[in-house]
């Protein structure tokens, strides 16, 4: 493992982070990143994930920060010796240093106008039979960029063996377990847990390009203060709300890599609600590094591919993974089912039901009854004739909770046994009330984890959206205690069901009873 902590530098490091001047630095016992060591002259360079870049030189530490020198930023994911030259990695861009001219370089800067290139290794590759060597930079998604020593700047690169080494050393990366906290002594008074925001730490941000500077309102600190405050006014377990241990607010600049590099320092914060934080971008990759669970309030398409991440747990709000999942479990064991289509007024209905009848048929199913019902206009008993004609043996629908209770109510009464399969907005207290006492079989997507109360679509506001992301959060925090892989891993099962089941008049597995998950 390349991730280790400078356990016998902590009390000089403290007085470095004193005396370069400008704001205290990140607590001293950062975790590092990488470490090299020059064969020359013996020193050797530690990159940490928070406090900068350390040389220690005949028993000297000196300590390069993005204030006292060239380094374009604090968070540093490798380092790497090459040409008489140390290259930083770091989450704003690749710093060159050159300890005997005491000049450094950046390129591939982080930039607000153009796709981030977020380069998380640096590596040395030889070349045969000439027995030169060309630096690497490995890109997160797995794209290599060269160092071209004559113009001094990092090209994009075709070489086979850097792209063959840089995806090695991805999936290498992706195992990595990072390390936890350093446990502190703290004060009785200390909350039993706590959760932070991933935003900005001052109004402004110096990232080149930006069109304006970054808000930092991008998670709203009030809702989650209210939601915090009503758990503990209910009597829930103590969870507080951390802030940052330092800014760098005289200065007007932060980014929000800065502040979960700092949380993530503090061994009581167990996880962060965050807002828009995609698959591959700085604060996902740091996320993995640290160890650090985030839940997205973001209402965005995550996309394809994203629901991997391991340390990132977004709503899929707009995907049809679900859907999928419910198709199978109905299907699982029929053959060629018999299936019913039942439509209610709504263009996001009319899309998912139509998605469900494309993957019926591919799996062997038969629509035999495509139905449309308006509540308010249409006699329901007509609707349930056409199905008891047609022999049907699920009914698929995509309508509120109690248009669907009604539907299921109906169906009982007229002695129709045919399983009921919905959406997430049937999945609450709701729709399990008005349903009647032999529901027979009902399924659903089983609603996203934000969404815990209701099953709905997105909520519009700020304010809303990181509530219910905090709650989520939260959920995980009571089951899994002050144990931040815990809490991931009870993030991870949480997001992985899919389905919804309506049973005994309560619904399980699903997000809204996180509870079981103990007992499994």
């Amino acid at each position: 493992m390349r991730v280790f902590m400078l356990a016998s530098c902590l009390g000089v490091l403290a007085v470095l982070g004193r005396a370069i001047g400008g704001p205290p630095g990140p607590p001293p016992e950062a975790p590092s990143s990488a470490v090299e060591r020059d064969p020359v002259t013996g020193d050797l360079w530690i990159g940490t994930l928070g406090a900068g870049l350390v040389r220690k030189s005949a028993g000297r530490l000196d300590r390069f920060t993005q204030f006292n020198s060239g380094l374009a930023g604090d968070v540093l994911l490798d380092v790497k010796l090459w040409g008489g030259r140390i290259f930083a990695a770091t989450t704003r861009g690749i710093s060159g240093y050159d300890p005997r001219t005491d000049t450094w370089t950046l390129d591939l800067e982080r930039r607000g106008d153009i796709p981030q290139a977020v380069i998380v290794r640096l590596l040395v590759l030889v070349s045969e039979p000439s027995a030169s060597s060309s630096l690497y930079g490995c890109a997160f998604d797995g794209r290599p960029f060269r160092y071209d020593a004559g113009t001094d700047a990092w090209v994009p690169s075709l070489d086979l063996a850097a792209r063959t080494a840089c995806e090695s050393a991805r999936s290498e990366q992706a195992k990595v377990q990072a390390p936890r906290p350093p446990e502190r002594t703290e004060p009785a008074s200390a909350p039993h847990a706590a959760i932070g925001i991933l935003i900005p730490m001052s109004r402004t941000i110096a990232i080149p390009g930006a069109d304006r500077g970054w808000p930092d309102e991008r998670v709203d600190r009030v809702a989650i203060e209210e939601l915090l405050a009503l758990r503990k006014k209910r009597g829930g377990t103590p969870i507080e709300l951390s802030a940052s241990a330092f800014t760098y607010e005289r200065h007007g600049f932060g980014t929000p890599d800065d502040t979960l590099a700092i949380l993530a320092l503090r061994p009581e914060v167990v996880g962060v609600v965050g807002h828009a934080v995609p698959s591959g971008s700085v604060e996902s990759i740091l996320a993995s590094r640290l160890g650090m669970p985030i839940v997205d309030a973001a209402p965005t398409d995550p996309g394809r591919g994203e629901r991997a991440d391991p340390w990132v747990f977004r709503c899929d709000r707009y995907g049809h993974d679900g859907q999928v999942a419910v198709l199978d479990a109905l299907l699982t064991g029929l053959d060629r089912p018999r299936l019913a289509v039942v439509r209610t007024p709504g263009g996001e209905a009319a899309r998912r039901l139509d998605f469900w009848v494309g993957q019926a048929a591919k799996r062997g199913a038969q629509v035999v009854a495509d139905v449309i019902w308006d509540p308010d206009v249409d006699d329901l008993g007509t609707v349930l004739t056409k199905l008891r004609r047609a022999r049907v043996q699920a009914v698929l629908t995509w309508s509120d909770a109690r248009t669907s209770a009604v539907l299921l109510g109906g169906m009982r009464k007229a002695g129709l046994d045919a399983a009921l399969v919905g959406g997430p907005r049937i999945v609450n207290e709701e729709f399990a009330r008005l349903a009647p006492p032999d529901a027979g079989t009902v399924l659903a997507v089983a609603p996203c984890p934000h969404a815990e109360q209701g099953g709905g679509p997105a909520p519009e506001s700020l304010h809303d959206r990181s509530s219910e992301a905090a709650a989520h959060l939260l959920a995980a925090v009571e089951i899994a205690g002050r144990d931040r892989e815990a809490v991931r891993g009870i993030l991870e099962r949480l997001r992985s069901q899919a389905v919804a089941r309506l049973k005994n008049g309560a619904w399980g597995p699903s997000p809204t009873v996180a509870a079981s998950l103990l007992s499994e």
